[in-house]
């Protein structure tokens, strides 16, 4: 039981997180300006840029280690 245990919670490779991190973010996103777009706002990209950066290191971090 242990051993099964220990197993299970060994990181996730980093090429698969941060592949998960990259969809998942490009989701986001891409919902993010249909729905500015669809309401008629603009997207101010200096913020996105940032955010986008932050959120995919927070992300593949998630998906590396938390599970």
């Amino acid at each position: 039981m242990a051993e099964q245990l220990k197993r299970d919670r060994t990181p996730v490779a980093w090429n698969r997180a941060g592949a998960g991190a990259l969809l998942s973010l490009t989701v986001v996103l891409f919902l993010a300006v249909v729905f500015n777009v669809a309401i008629g706002r603009t997207i101010h990209w200096d913020i996105v840029a940032v955010l986008g950066g932050a959120g995919f290191v927070g992300l593949t971090l998630a998906f590396r280690y938390v599970r």
